[in-house]
């Protein structure tokens, strides 16, 4: 790293240069560059920007294992890889599988992985730490701002004591060839300085994307985020005449925060935390309704309504293959049938 640091010694009116020390040499592991930056609480800049984390060192697979995960005000998720030394191309390989793996995740599936994160203690606890899902989604709400989208984007953010011409030539073809792409590669340099035996200081700078460049970027990611997650006003206004129709017959339903195409609904006879899904989303063709693996269906009685049980990754639901969700209109005749659901659902396994 190309850092001049100096110790200004005001009386002589003297600088006296504080060289940076390989991170070897002063006998720090990834690991410690990992514990200072979730170290810095979300209300303070770290990498350029305000960050909660969520996650340390999460695995998404057997095999695979991020170093730090968060999210900035803008709700974009920011994953982290970290290298002690010089940083090559296998390290873009990692963040971009990582990334690919993290892409589905919906605000309250990293709400999830928050609270359990956070169970973990040990080394890998969070400066911010929450003891439930609910929390969590409150954290997660406070920190972004209102009306943005929670991983619309993500941000690789790779960080090294320095990096081959390679992998800064891969970082920036693969900001500048993407287009509209969901993602961004930053690149940035630390260096630690000891001036003092009893004193260490860290220093990083950002080195990719260049600030010549980085408003371009910034520009296409949002026409990107703003065509993902533009408002379709007819599933909209489906959810919202559903919602105030089963209200007013008295059926338990909610939205929570950020949620324009799903409302939940709750039965007096089940547990406390079970309830239903009713789902109308942009990458759903028939109006969903998911239901947990606690409540049980009889198959028998769905052709009655017009509907049909099904299952997937996600898990059990039932799905009436006649509500297009593009173009559904919201009847009464469709709420009843949703609550005969609700009611033959109400039998606990």
């Amino acid at each position: 790293m190309n850092t001049n640091v100096y110790v200004l010694d005001a009386s002589n009116k003297a600088l006296s240069p504080i060289p940076a020390k390989p991170m070897i040499e002063l006998g720090f592991k990834e690991t410690d560059v990992e514990t200072w930056l979730a170290s810095v609480s979300s209300d303070t800049n770290v990498l350029g920007r305000p960050i909660l984390w969520l996650a340390r060192q999460d695995s998404q697979a057997d095999d695979q294992r991020s170093d730090l995960v968060g999210l900035d005000i803008d709700g974009d998720l920011l994953v982290v890889e970290l290298k002690r030394g010089v940083l090559d191309e296998s390290t873009i390989t990692q963040a971009l599988s990582y990334a690919a793996e993290y892409y589905q995740k919906t605000a309250d599936e990293l709400a999830e992985m928050y609270a359990d994160h956070c169970t973990k203690g040990g080394t890998t606890r969070l400066v911010a730490p929450v003891d439930s899902v609910d929390a969590a989604k409150e954290r997660i709400g406070k920190h972004v701002k209102a009306g943005s989208k929670v991983n619309a984007l993500q941000i690789l953010v790779l960080v090294g004591e320095d990096f081959t011409a390679r992998a800064l030539a891969v970082c920036d073809y693969l900001n500048c060839a993407s287009g509209e792409a969901p993602f961004t590669v930053e690149c940035w340099q630390y260096a630690v300085l000891k001036p003092q035996d009893d004193q260490h200081q860290f220093l990083v700078n950002q080195i990719l994307p260049p600030m010549s460049i980085r408003h371009v970027i910034e520009e296409k990611r949002e026409i990107h985020k703003s065509r993902t997650y533009a408002r379709d006003s007819v599933r909209a206004e489906f959810m919202r005449a559903l919602v105030s129709y089963l209200v007013g017959q008295g059926v338990a339903c909610y939205k929570r925060q950020g949620e324009t195409y799903k409302c939940h609904l709750r039965h007096e006879g089940w547990p406390e935390d079970v309830e239903i899904e009713v789902w109308n989303h942009l990458d759903r063709e028939q109006l969903q309704l998911r239901f947990p693996p606690q409540l049980a269906f009889p198959n028998d009685e769905l052709t009655n309504i017009g509907a049909a049980a099904r299952e997937d990754e996600y898990g059990r639901y039932i799905a009436f293959d006649e509500v297009r969700c593009a173009s559904a209109v919201f009847t009464e005749e469709l709420g009843d049938r949703i609550i005969q659901v609700a009611r033959e659902l109400s039998t606990v396994e």
